[in-house]
């Protein structure tokens, strides 16, 4: 455990700006084809022997100059509803949507967490080469996201630049956003479009009680447009992990980094997650 924290503390050391997203996968991926086999990874993901992060998560850091890297994320405060909301109170996949406070995880919270995930096979680093400008925007950032009250963990369509909130792999995207950290080809690459169809969706969202079963047994292709159907565009963390992953074997293999082709690519391992770092 000491050995991997230690390596959090110092993987960074190489260059003067950089930018880093820790991505954490569901114990099971998450699968998007329909409401049933959404609900059904995240029920087996849930169940898995208490395995921490259920759903995925997504850190991120930077580092500015010959500072140290500060690394934060977005979670789920105590008052976190959205189990009972679709288990009790059947709003059904308006669960994905809601809002709940939240809380944002310092760096010590977050180097305890990575250090764990490190010795885990759940967990892909992806570190990026940034202007020191670009860095000192994502400090800016950072302390203004900090200051805000109450601290939102927004629905999965929330973005925190429009001021909504975020989750977790929305509220690491916006660094990079802000910062035009390649976000136009990075949010290409992440961000998925799902349609969640009218008759699941209760609460807020909805007029009707969804009970659980329904969604289980519903097999509507979320990927595709239909009537009545609520679009939204989300980020999910094991799409992050497994592009991470994807990228790192190429580059075991000697391939150029065909989806950022003005970088070069480079390996290593933080603990047992692979790491790929971008440089110009």
């Amino acid at each position: 455990m000491l050995a991997a924290l230690s390596l959090v503390l110092g993987l960074s050391s190489a260059f003067a700006a950089e930018v880093t997203l820790y991505a954490v996968k569901s114990p099971l991926i998450l699968n998007w084809k329909t409401p049933s086999s959404l609900f059904l990874t995240a029920l087996g993901s849930e169940l898995a022997f208490g395995a921490p992060r259920s759903i995925g998560h997504v850190f991120v850091g930077y580092r500015c100059g010959e500072g140290p890297e500060v690394i934060s994320g977005s979670t789920s405060g105590p008052s976190f509803n959205s189990r009972d909301n679709l288990l009790k109170n059947g709003h059904g996949m308006s669960v994905l949507l809601e809002d709940n406070l939240g809380e944002l995880e310092t760096d010590a919270m977050a180097r305890e967490d990575i250090a764990k995930l490190a010795q885990t096979r759940r967990m892909a680093v992806m570190r990026l080469e940034i202007s020191q400008a670009q860095c000192l925007t994502m400090q800016q950032w950072h302390k203004e996201y900090a200051a805000r009250t109450p601290m939102i963990y927004g629905g999965v369509g929330r973005r925190p630049l429009r001021g909504e909130g975020a989750g977790c792999s929305a509220y690491a995207m916006s660094f990079m956003e802000i910062a035009d950290a390649e976000f136009t080809t990075l949010n290409r690459l992440f961000e998925k479009t799902i349609y969640l169809p009218e008759h699941l969706l209760g609460g807020e969202y909805g007029k009707r009680r969804v009970r659980l079963w329904s969604l289980l047994k519903d097999r509507t292709p979320l990927a595709q447009p239909a009537e009545g159907a609520l679009e939204v565009k989300l980020y999910d963390p094991n799409t992050l992990y497994q592009w991470i992953r994807k990228e790192w074997k190429a580059a075991r293999r000697g391939e150029a980094a065909s989806d950022l082709p003005g970088y070069q690519r480079s390996i290593s391992k933080l603990g047992r997650a692979p790491v790929v770092r971008f440089t110009r």
